[in-house]
C-alpha cells in the first residue's frame, strides 16, 4: 500500500498522477454476475453494505461477533456517521469497507454496480480507491507538507516523474492545501505544525487523489476540545468543497450530531437506528439510542393506558409508586401492562419553586416533586440534580441565573409531548 500510516490514500501502483476516473474492479456486464450484482447506479447510492458479518476466533474455542449482519447505504455526497460506544463494531465496519479487514460474510458495493466484497469477490484495499484518515493521523515526520500530501500521486518518486506530471502534481497539491486551509505551507516540515495543522495534512493526503469515498476513523480524538470544535466545521466544509461521500466513525455525540446528514447508532455489532440527527435525538428507536445520544433521565414504569398519541405510565421506582406520567412512544405501539422506560431530556425540564403559589402546573405537563441535592455551575447554565424518590434522581439544566440553591424543594415539569416512552 502506498502509505502505511493513517491519513493515507489506498491506491495501487503509481501510474498517472492525476487519474481522470476510477478503473472498474470488475465489468458489471461480465458473464456470471447475478441480477443483484448488476444494480443500477442511477439511484444516487455511492456505497451499499449488505448483511455484513465479522467474527473472530478467540483461542480457537470462542467466537466473538464484531458485526452481526449490518446493512446500510450511503448516498452520493452524503456525510454518514457510525456512532457507538467502544466495542460496538463501528471501526470494524469501516475497516471492512476500506479492505483492511476481511468480513466473514456479506456484500459491499460501490456506485451501484461494482462489488468490492461478495461470496466470490474480494478487492484488496489498495485497489478500492478510497481515502482514509485514522485516529493517529501519522504524517511522515521526515517529509515536508508538500511531500506528505503529494505521496499518493507520486509514490515518493519526486525526482523520476516528468516535468508535465510534476506541474500537475504541484497544482493538485496547491489546490488541496488551499481547501484544507494550509495554502503556502508546502515547504514546511510537519514537525513544525500544530496538531490541528497535522490533521489537515492527513486529510489533504487522503483526498488529493480522486476518491470514491473518504473514510474517517475517530480523527479528532487526539485534539483538544476547542480544536475539535474547529475541525468539525472544517471537515464539513472540506467535504462540501470536494463533493465527498464520507463515512465517519466516532463515539462522540456532539461530533455525530453537528456533522452528519445521517447517523447509524451501533450497539453490540448491530445498527439500532439509522436516521437524521434530529430524528434520532427526538425520536429514539430504542432505550439504548435514547440513553446513548444525549443526556436522558430514565424512570421505570408500567403502561396503564395506551393511546395513539399519548400513553400513560405508572412509575414503579421506590418513592414514586402510583405516580402517573404521560408521554409519546417512539419505539412502536404500546400494550397495557408492558414495561417501559420514561425518558426526560434535562434541557426540556422546567424547574419550578413553590408551584402551588404560582397556580400549579398546566394540564399538559408531567410533574415530579423533589429536593435539589446537587448544583453545578457550567457557565451559561446550571445542572441540577433533583431527588424525586427514594432511589430516583432527575438531572435538569436551567439558565445560570435561575434562583435555585442546594436543598430547595422544587417541582420538575416536562410537557407530555416531549416525554419519551421507550420499550
Amino acid at each position: 500500500m502506498a502509505a502505511a500510516g493513517a491519513g493515507c490514500i489506498m491506491t495501487g501502483a503509481y501510474t498517472d498522477p492525476l487519474p481522470r476516473a476510477a478503473a472498474a474492479v470488475r465489468d458489471p456486464n461480465a458473464a456470471g454476475m447475478t441480477a443483484g450484482e448488476q444494480m443500477s447506479s442511477g439511484d444516487g447510492t455511492r456505497l451499499e453494505v449488505e448483511n455484513l458479518v465479522k467474527t473472530y476466533e478467540i483461542g480457537g474455542r470462542r467466537t466473538v461477533e464484531a458485526l452481526r449482519g449490518i446493512s446500510f447505504t450511503v448516498r452520493d455526497g452524503e456525510f454518514l456517521t457510525l456512532l457507538g460506544p467502544s466495542g460496538c463494531g463501528k471501526s470494524t465496519a469501516l475497516r471492512c469497507i476500506a479492505g483492511l479487514e476481511s468480513p466473514t460474510s456479506g456484500r459491499i458495493t460501490v456506485d451501484g454496480s461494482t462489488d468490492l466484497v461478495n461470496e466470490r469477490i474480494y478487492v484488496p484495499a489498495h485497489k478500492r480507491k478510497m481515502g482514509m484518515v485514522f485516529q493517529s493521523y501519522a504524517v511522515w515526520p521526515h517529509m515536508t507538507v508538500r511531500d506528505n500530501v503529494a505521496y499518493p500521486l507520486t509514490g515518493g518518486r519526486r525526482r523520476r516523474i516528468s516535468g508535465r506530471e510534476r506541474r500537475e502534481v504541484e497544482e493538485k497539491v496547491a489546490e488541496v492545501l488551499r481547501v484544507v486551509g494550509l495554502e503556502g505551507f508546502q515547504p514546511r516540515g510537519v514537525n513544525a505544525l500544530s496538531g490541528g495543522q497535522q490533521q489537515r495534512v492527513a486529510v489533504g493526503r487522503a483526498i488529493v487523489r480522486d476518491t470514491n469515498l473518504l473514510l474517517l476513523d475517530e480523527p479528532l480524538s487526539n485534539l483538544d476540545a476547542q480544536l475539535r470544535r474547529q475541525m468539525r466545521v472544517e471537515f464539513r466544509r472540506i467535504s462540501r468543497a470536494f463533493g465527498l461521500t464520507t463515512v465517519y466513525v466516532t463515539h462522540d455525540q456532539a461530533e455525530a450530531l453537528s456533522m452528519s446528514d445521517r447517523i447509524a447508532v451501533m450497539n453490540a455489532g448491530r445498527i439500532e437506528q439509522l436516521a437524521s440527527p434530529e430524528e434520532i435525538y427526538e425520536r429514539p428507536a430504542s432505550r439504548f439510542v435514547g440513553r446513548f445520544l444525549g443526556n436522558l433521565n430514565t424512570l421505570e414504569g408500567e403502561v396503564v393506558e395506551a393511546g395513539d398519541d399519548l400513553s400513560a405510565v405508572r412509575l414503579t421506582a421506590p418513592g414514586l409508586e402510583g405516580t402517573t406520567l404521560r408521554g409519546v412512544s417512539t419505539t412502536g405501539a404500546l400494550a397495557v401492562g408492558s414495561e417501559v422506560v420514561v425518558g426526560l431530556r434535562p434541557h426540556l425540564i422546567e424547574v419550578v419553586q413553590d408551584a402551588a403559589a404560582r397556580g400549579g402546573a398546566a394540564s399538559d405537563m408531567n410533574v415530579l416533586n423533589g429536593k435539589v441535592i446537587d448544583v453545578q455551575y457550567l457557565g451559561v447554565f446550571r445542572e441540577l440534580l433533583v431527588e424525586v424518590g427514594a432511589q430516583a434522581q432527575v438531572r435538569a439544566t436551567v439558565p445560570s441565573h435561575t434562583p435555585v440553591a442546594l436543598g430547595d424543594t422544587v417541582s420538575v415539569q416536562t410537557p407530555h409531548a416531549r416525554t419519551l416512552l421507550l420499550r
